[in-house]
């Protein structure tokens, strides 16, 4: 049953016309598309790996039925359904947040598409080539989602990974099930149902899991919409639909200009993911990579700073509210704590987020050397550049601005980067850097696989 829209609702039927791209998108000949695909897909992967263990990643596990499916999970000698599976290793993507951000969406992508795909190509006997395929409409609905939801719903303190990227993992999973424009409109109506999360929980062992709960919800929506099940088929539109209760309110032109070029993989051409140089929250990224610019660039000696003031969007700087964190996961969203550590070290790495380097060097005295003042959002949080200024022990003021974070399209890390990146998420699991190697290759070898799950068992038996 469809429920009464008003004359005129701006929404009506953009669910359809996302739904109906998703289903005639084909696999193009774009080798910079896949390459960018098969990046995202090693870059989490990586992040999963070196979640495995993490407190969040081990309590939704021992939740869920060992041995249960065909599914991997990282970490777990036991397999899983394709739910569970997605649930864990989505999870564990987000566990130290080192994992990649949609700047449209202002969402954590692949820690829910990755997982969730990874899945059901497993559970179905499904080629690595359809599973890049299904991220690349994955992104692309994620998105438009975001440009048209955001900024109002991200600033009403819903976490858009629990949201925006559940919905864009239900039509890449309906999409890579073959489901159709009306098997991949009722996933998306069926996820709505299922998506929700505030930014009250940043800093908390929930957040991640906010990311394998989208995983999950992502799997058993597009599930659902094979079994039959369908919602409403204007999710988006009307006085109960998506838009109205999740705080978003776009006019008509926001609207077209969302729906402008409606085409699978435009999103990922343009840029929308920004990989993580550092392994914590993306809002502290663009003052990091100021830090170590003026550090490197103008040679500084960090034992001469006295002071660093950084002036970030005030959407992103309220998620970095831990100016004096008390555990590693409050750790990752303090800026004070980031920007001395890198101060301390010239970087940072996952070695910084331990509860050994936080009791000696998260104190008073490191802390108060970092002052974080908030700007103007404007409608794009995310693309707001970021003064950084230091005052030296002799007076002196430096300061530069970025405009581009390190990991971003116009700034983006080399294929070297993210392969290093991956092996260094791996030892960090306790793993043989030549084994890590062995296990980076066998993923680039993904788009090409005919089998998903032969990958997957070549990861296991590494």
């Amino acid at each position: 049953m469809l429920v009464h829209l008003h004359d005129g609702d701006v929404a009506a039927g953009v669910a359809r016309k996302l739904a109906e791209a998703a289903a005639h998108y084909q696999t193009p000949a774009d080798s910079a598309l896949i390459q960018s695909a098969r990046l995202a897909v090693l870059d989490t992967v990586g992040c999963m790996i070196a979640g495995a263990s993490d407190e969040a990643t081990v309590g939704v596990a021992a939740l869920t039925h060992a041995g249960g499916g065909k599914c991997t999970v990282f970490g777990q000698e036991w397999l899983r359904s394709a739910p569970d599976a997605a649930l864990i290793n989505g999870t564990a993507a987000h566990a130290l947040d080192f994992d990649d951000a949609c700047t449209t969406a202002l969402g954590h992508t692949s820690a829910v598409l990755v997982p969730a795909l990874i899945a059901v190509a497993e559970a179905e006997d499904l080629s690595g080539a359809a599973l890049v395929d299904a991220f690349i409409v994955g992104v692309e609905v994620q998105d438009r989602l975001g440009r048209l939801f955001n900024p109002e719903h991200y600033a009403a303190g819903w976490h858009s990974t629990s949201t925006l990227c559940a919905i864009g993992a239900a039509a890449g999973c309906a999409h890579l099930l073959g489901l159709g424009a009306d098997g991949i409109l009722a996933a998306i109506s069926n996820c709505f149902s299922m998506a929700g999360g505030s930014k009250k929980q940043i800093g908390s062992e929930m957040k991640p899991i906010h990311a394998g709960l989208a995983a999950r919800a992502g799997v058993e929506a597009a599930l659902l919409a094979r079994a039959g099940i369908s919602g409403d088929e204007e999710p988006l539109a009307g006085d109960w639909g998506m838009l109205r209760q999740f705080n978003a309110n776009p006019d008509a032109k926001r609207v077209a200009q969302v729906m402008v070029d409606l085409r699978m993989g435009n999103a990922l051409r343009e840029g929308v993911l920004q990989m993580k140089r550092f392994p914590c929250c993306a809002a502290t990224h663009k003052s990091l990579d100021g830090v170590m610019e003026l550090l490197g660039d103008q040679g500084v000696d960090p034992a001469s700073v006295a002071l660093i003031e950084t002036w970030v969007p005030a959407d992103l700087a309220a998620n970095l509210r831990y100016h004096h964190p008390k555990n590693i996961i409050e750790a990752r969203f303090s800026m004070a704590y980031c920007a001395t550590r890198i101060l301390d070290t010239g970087g940072l790495k996952l070695s910084d987020f331990t509860a050994p380097a936080l009791a000696q060097f998260a104190t008073p005295e490191n802390l108060s050397k970092v002052k974080m003042y908030g700007l103007e959002n404007g409608d794009d949080p995310m693309g707001v550049p970021v003064r950084t200024r230091m005052t030296l022990t002799s007076g002196a003021l430096i300061e530069t601005t970025v405009v581009h974070t390190r990991g971003s399209t116009e700034r983006p890390l080399t294929s070297d980067e993210v392969f290093e990146k991956f092996v260094d998420c791996c030892v960090h699991a306790g793993c043989d850097a030549k084994v890590a190697a062995l296990w980076g290759d066998l993923l680039n070898s993904l788009p090409h696989a005919t089998k998903t799950q032969e990958v997957m068992a070549g990861l296991r038996s590494a």
